[in-house]
């Protein structure tokens, strides 16, 4: 994904310090902070970028997208039908995925 701006920092530093306090994170310099805080910024960020992109994307490129997985994921569902445990139990949950998409689709 190409970035064409940036969040500002998405931590403040008590909230860091309050998250290495709680979680025991082995961040006692301030380098490890600092590394600790880019890396929650940079997955937050992907995270924000993608939620934004959901929110604002085109509604028909997103329904194809969801049409074009649900064929693939019907492909493999029918690949791990009636094959022993855990293959089984993907088709299972696979079968689950393709209903959501599907309902997706339709706009519900």
């Amino acid at each position: 994904m190409v970035n064409s701006f940036s969040f500002k920092n998405i931590f403040l530093p008590s909230e860091l310090d309050h998250l290495v306090q709680q979680f025991h994170f082995f961040a006692t310099d301030q380098e490890q902070r600092q590394a600790l805080n880019d890396a929650l910024h940079e997955a937050f960020s992907d995270y924000l970028f993608n939620a934004l992109y959901e929110i604002s994307g085109d509604v028909d490129e997103r329904r194809q997208m969801y049409i074009e997985a649900s064929f693939h994921l019907k492909k493999a569902q029918k690949l791990l039908q009636g094959m022993p445990h855990p293959a089984g139990k993907m088709a299972y949950r696979i079968e689950k995925m393709t209903q959501t998409l599907e309902k997706l689709v339709e706009g519900n």
